[in-house]
Parts: structure tokens; C-alpha cells; sequence
């Protein structure tokens, strides 16, 4: 590496890339400079004579990986086509696209994200019959424990695990996988073929995990099988940042990393480049009430530090209009953007009424969390062809589509079908295509006619979609066979809604094309199309919208920093959720560490907001101030609260005072 990038790095940091021999566990305290520790080391090992596919990077979110490439493309000067910078999700496919046939995959296996899931586990219930255990979202979680060694079988009922093992037995039939079977398989393989795992250990002799504080049980076993043999396997993470256990993450791998890779160095990255000294220290007062973590100290490079600010509304409309009226106030006093700002609170239920002060203001805003663009109704219509085009067996997808646009295919028939397809064994597919060779299967001849119609329909778009460079052209050709313009005319009222989703669906095309002439795919197909966007729906961060304040939960600000940051309903029942106030310490000190990622976003200003009363279930309830707060030394913030009402000070009132005492 060129020596003039090396000097920007500090003491801590260019040793996290330079010591490249034996275990490493790097913790990367908040604004600490992660990312480039982790490229710079990537760019290290290849201009010290490694090769690209003898390095792994494994991150949580294909935007991470993509900055991550682009960043240690910049650096080198390199072509990167054969270094692998992925999700664990992205390198679960990898392996079993090359591998997968060895478990009884074929290579055009479906990947089902979380909506496929659910119409899997629907189908299963509605043919089962009555049962003790019908909620789709619950038996979605506990089948996922139950993947990822969350929870122990014998710990659920017989008729969930019959549903479990049915669940996994369509998945099989249907040539698809969930996101779970992306780490599980991989581990079955390599257990059941222990030569195609030393092709791996072989091939990798450097492993780096970026946020390894988020790995689950099995990501970190996968881990772990891989870097038996590496010449090193280097871990950077935050335990003080662990705010996943929900969705799996285990926070005992950081902790136990040194136990299971023995002589691993240990490096703090405890130089924080993000926020003020004020910010820092109150975050670093809150953190240690934590007894389960890796002692360290952020420290700040900036000198200058406003108090923090707290806030004590009246209520949750109260709250939404100072929010409101104190980012006008820093907008003008500090010449910022909209996007300067964020609002972070604890669950999606809270913004309802900062939205609506927003809306009162004439504020623009973004609300993150909403409907992907590939979960948009018209996209999935489409993106279901594409995948049934892809995997003729997934009948999932095929049920999806199969009336769309409508056909005069009724549920009736479409039930005799489904029915007859599961007692012979075979797809709905298959059985469809068996009818036009006589099949047994009786239906009326307009409906015969339509079922055969739509099976020669696929087959003449699979054939085309096949050849390189041709896929959006031919979904282009398809949707307009199909006429789905005159589809969504028919199913939309308004014209101009219709025109939104079909532009919807050019946008869609765009990607295609994008995708296929993009010069970095080696290999553009739809199989690797259709991979891609689902696991990239999967990992989605929020998309940061210029010239709009960004309202967000703090798990959606997590690897985020806005100049000023807000924080809703600082209070006892939300931060620390009313789950944590129970005698389980792990449930509070995560709780703790997700308040601590919130304070931690802020690079130059922090405001807390903790209502008196606040509307629940339709009840207006009295709220108690968050007992995190206290933990909080008095010396780094300032307390403002209004007068009480029969002392004449309206909220009006109170925002002129406190916008003099700011723009002094």
C-alpha cells in the first residue's frame, strides 16, 4: 500500500491492517474508522503479494459490501472481479450454486424472501386443516429458531414441528431455500463432504467479518469451520453495538472469539472521529453500566461540544411540534440541510405524531421502514414470472401469477389443480404441461384452453430469457404479451395510479438492462438477477433522501451519523422497552446498548425528548422519565421543560424563549 495512505491511518488502526499473521478481534468502538480499517487491510494483503480469491470478506448488507469494493478498488487501482466481498447470505449462494446439487438442488433454485415464506407457510395451514398454533408470522419465527440453533426442537409442540418438517419438505419439492438454508446448507455440506470444505479452507487464506457483533450461532460456526487452517482470520466489531439478539445475533461471539481462536491480538479502535467530547462521554457513562462487555473508552477529536438537550412535553403533540420547531431553529443558526437531521425512536408506532407536526410545518421528511420498491405489488407480479421462468417448480411464485393478468382461472380450479399436482407428486407445473398431451385432469375447454395457453407461454419466454444480454429485452416483450398495462387500467380507478405502477415496472426493466450490461458480471443471468434483488430486499438499509429530515427506528440509524439527532420518547416503557423491565440483565443491557447506538449517531448535536402523558391504547397515561437518563452524569446536558399552564407560559411562549437562549 502506498505509504501516504498509511500515514492517515492512527497507531491502532495501522496496526489492525498491517499485522496480517494469526487470529485478530478488532474492537472498532462507534465512529472509530471500521470500514477503513477493513479496506485498507483488504488493500494491504493484496499489494503484499495475496491474491483476490485467496481473501473473504463477509459483511450484513450488500450496500456494505458494494462501498467496501469501491473503496479498496480506489485505493489499489485494482480490477476486483475475483476478490469476494459479500453478505454471508450472498456467499451461502455462491457455495450452492456450485455445490448445491450435492444436497438435491438443482443450480435454478429459488430463494424465497419473507412474503414467499409466508404464502408457503399459508398454503400448509389452509390444507392442514384446524390447528392449534395459525399465526403465519409466528410459526415463520419459530421455524427460523428452530434453523439457527436458536431453540431446541423438543422445546416445541408436535404439531409445530410436523408443520416444521412439512415446511422444509415443500421447500425441497419447490427447488427453493429460505435465507436461513443459506448459512445452514453450506454447513451441512461442508459436514457431510469434508473435500469440498478443504477447497474452501484451501482458497481462503484471509477471512475478515465486518459487524461481528451481529453474527448469529450458526454464521460464526461457519466462521469458524472456515478459518481452521487460514493464515488468519481477523473479527472487528463492536460489542458494545450488539442490538440484534431478535434476529438471531449472538453476542457471546465476540466475547468468545479468543476462546475458540487461540493466540488472537486484540486491538481497540477507541478514537472516535463522529461526535463531539459531550456526546461521547455520556454515551461512554451510559455503556459502562453494562457488566457484560469489553472495557473501552471513546475518546473525541473535536474540541468544541454543545449540552445535550433534554425536553420534557406535555404530550406526544407537544413533543412532534418542538421537534419540529427546534430543527428550524438549527437549520437557520448553523446553516444546515433537512438531511442534517434525524429523528430516531424505539418502535414505528411512535412517529404517527411527529409526522403529523411535520405535515402542520410544511416540513419535508422520510419516513424509513416503508415498502421496498421489489415489495411493490406490480414489481413482485412480474418479478414472479421472472422466477417461475427461472424454476418452473416453485409453485409458490406460479400461484402467484397464475390469474394475473386475470385468465377466467378461478379458485376452484385452481384448488383441483394444487390438489391433483400434490397426490401425483409433482408441480402444478408439471401438471399443467401434462395436460397438453392428454393428460387425466379434466377442466372445461375454456379453461383447458387458458391453462395451456399459459404454460406455452413460459415456455416460449424461458427459452428466450436464456440468451446473454437478452433478459430485458424479453421481460419487455413479455409484459407486453401479457398486457399488463391494460391489467393495472382494469385494477386502478384512477388512470394516474396505473401509470405510476407501470412506470414502476420501466423502472424495473432498467435495473434488468443495468444489470446484464454491467461489465463487473462475468456470468449475467437470470438465476444471478433474481438472487441478487432478493438478497438485497433482504439486507436494505434506509436510503438517505436529500433535502429531507430522515425519521427512523434506532435500529434503522445503526452505521448511520447525521449532524443532529433527535431521539423520541425517552421513556420508561420505551427505552427500556416494557419487555426489559423484567429480572432478565440481558434483555436491559441490549436495551442499553441500543440507546447508546442512538447517542452515538449524532456527530454534533443531541436533543432527547421525554413526554409527561402519552395516549396508549387509547388511554392518555402518565409517563415516567427513562431510568437510562440517569445513568447519564447531569454535567453533559441541559434540562428544559415548560412552565406549567396556570403560570401562563404556553408552548408558544416557551419556543420563543428557548430559540433567544439558542440564538445568543
Amino acid at each position: 500500500m502506498k505509504h501516504n495512505n498509511l500515514l492517515l491511518l492512527n497507531k491502532e488502526q495501522l496496526k489492525s491492517v498491517t499485522v496480517l499473521d494469526g487470529p485478530l478481534l478488532v474492537i472498532a468502538g462507534a465512529g472509530s474508522g471500521k470500514t477503513r480499517v477493513i479496506t485498507y487491510r483488504i488493500a494491504f494483503l493484496l499489494e503484499n503479494g495475496y491474491k483476490q480469491n485467496e481473501i473473504l470478506a463477509v459483511t450484513f448488507t450488500n450496500k456494505a459490501a458494494m462501498e467496501m469494493k469501491q473503496r479498496i478498488k480506489k485505493i489499489t487501482g485494482l480490477n476486483l472481479r475475483l476478490l469476494t466481498v459479500s453478505t454471508f447470505h450472498a456467499f451461502g449462494v455462491k457455495i450452492l450454486k456450485k455445490h448445491g446439487h450435492l444436497l438435491g438442488y438443482k443450480k435454478n433454485f429459488s430463494i424465497y424472501d419473507q412474503p414467499d415464506k409466508d404464502s408457503l407457510i399459508k398454503d400448509i395451514l389452509a390444507d392442514e386443516g384446524p390447528v392449534k398454533i395459525d399465526n403465519t408470522q409466528l410459526l415463520s419465527n419459530f421455524f427460523s429458531k428452530i434453523k439457527m440453533n436458536q431453540a431446541n426442537s423438543e422445546d416445541y409442540e408436535p404439531e409445530v414441528l410436523r408443520l416444521y418438517h412439512r415446511y422444509q419438505a415443500n421447500l425441497k419439492a419447490y427447488n427453493a431455500v429460505d435465507f436461513d438454508d443459506l448459512i445452514l446448507l453450506p454447513l451441512k455440506l461442508f459436514s457431510s463432504y469434508p473435500d469440498i470444505l478443504k477447497l474452501y479452507q484451501d482458497q481462503y487464506r484471509h477471512i475478515l467479518i465486518d459487524e461481528f457483533q451481529d453474527t448469529s450461532e450458526v454464521q460464526y460456526k461457519l466462521i469458524k469451520i472456515l478459518g481452521r487452517t487460514a493464515n488468519s482470520v481477523c473479527a472487528v466489531g463492536d460489542d458494545d453495538q450488539s442490538i440484534y439478539s431478535w434476529r438471531g445475533a449472538n453476542f457471546g461471539n465476540i466475547m468468545n472469539f479468543q476462546r475458540d481462536f487461540r493466540g488472537t491480538l486484540e486491538i481497540k479502535l477507541e478514537q472516535n472521529y463522529r461526535s463531539t467530547p459531550v456526546i461521547l462521554n455520556a454515551a461512554n457513562e451510559l455503556i459502562k453500566k453494562n457488566s457484560k462487555r469489553k472495557g473501552k473508552t471513546l475518546r473525541s477529536v473535536k474540541d468544541e461540544s454543545e449540552p445535550i438537550i433534554i425536553h420534557m412535553p406535555q404530550n406526544e403533540r407537544m413533543e412532534g411540534e418542538w421537534i419540529a420547531e427546534m430543527i428550524r431553529t438549527l437549520l437557520v443558526k448553523h446553516n444546515l440541510k433537512y438531511h442534517d437531521f434525524a429523528v430516531l425512536v424505539r418502535t414505528n408506532h411512535l412517529t404517527k405524531p411527529i409526522e403529523e407536526a411535520f405535515l402542520r410545518d410544511n416540513l419535508p421528511y422520510k419516513v424509513s421502514g416503508g415498502i421496498s420498491f421489489f415489495q411493490r405489488r406490480e414489481i413482485k407480479d412480474i418479478l414472479s414470472y421472472l422466477k417461475i421462468l427461472a424454476n418452473p417448480d416453485d409453485n409458490i411464485n406460479l400461484l402467484r401469477i397464475i390469474n394475473v393478468p386475470r385468465r377466467g382461472i378461478g379458485l376452484k380450479t385452481i384448488e383441483k389443480i394444487a390438489n391433483s399436482a400434490d397426490a401425483k407428486g409433482i408441480s402444478i407445473y408439471s401438471l399443467i404441461s401434462s395436460l397438453r398431451f392428454g393428460g387425466k385432469d379434466k377442466f372445461e375447454k375454456k379453461i383447458l384452453d387458458s391453462l395451456i395457453e399459459f404454460v406455452t407461454l413460459l415456455d416460449y419466454y424461458r427459452e428466450k430469457i436464456m440468451h446473454p444480454k437478452k433478459i430485458a429485452v424479453t421481460v419487455k416483450s413479455m409484459i407486453e404479451k401479457i398486457n399488463y398495462w391494460g391489467y393495472l387500467l382494469t385494477e386502478n380507478k384512477k388512470k394516474q395510479v396505473a401509470q405510476w405502477k407501470y412506470q414502476n415496472i420501466m423502472s424495473l426493466l432498467n435495473s434488468i438492462k443495468d444489470y446484464e450490461y454491467d461489465p463487473d458480471n462475468l456470468s449475467a443471468s437470470i438465476y444471478d438477477y433474481l438472487n441478487r434483488i432478493t438478497l438485497n430486499t433482504k439486507d436494505e438499509q434506509p436510503d438517505m433522501e436529500k433535502g429531507k429530515v430522515q425519521l427512523m427506528t434506532i435500529h434503522s440509524a445503526k452505521g448511520l451519523e447525521f449532524d443532529t439527532v433527535f431521539i423520541a420518547g425517552l421513556e420508561e416503557g420505551l427505552i427500556p422497552h416494557a419487555r426489559a423491565l423484567s429480572d432478565d440483565e440481558r434483555i436491559l443491557e441490549e436495551e442499553r446498548r441500543l440507546l447508546y447506538v442512538a447517542l452515538t449517531r449524532a456527530k454534533n448535536r443531541l436533543l432527547m425528548t421525554s413526554c409527561k402523558t402519552r395516549r396508549k391504547m387509547g388511554q392518555i397515561e402518565d409517563c415516567n422519565v427513562s431510568p437510562f437518563l440517569e445513568e447519564i452524569p447531569e454535567r453533559f446536558y441541559e434540562y428544559y421543560k415548560e412552565k406549567d399552564d396556570e403560570q401562563g407560559d404556553s408552548s408558544v411562549d416557551f419556543f420563543e424563549k428557548f430559540r433567544k437562549k439558542v440564538l445568543q
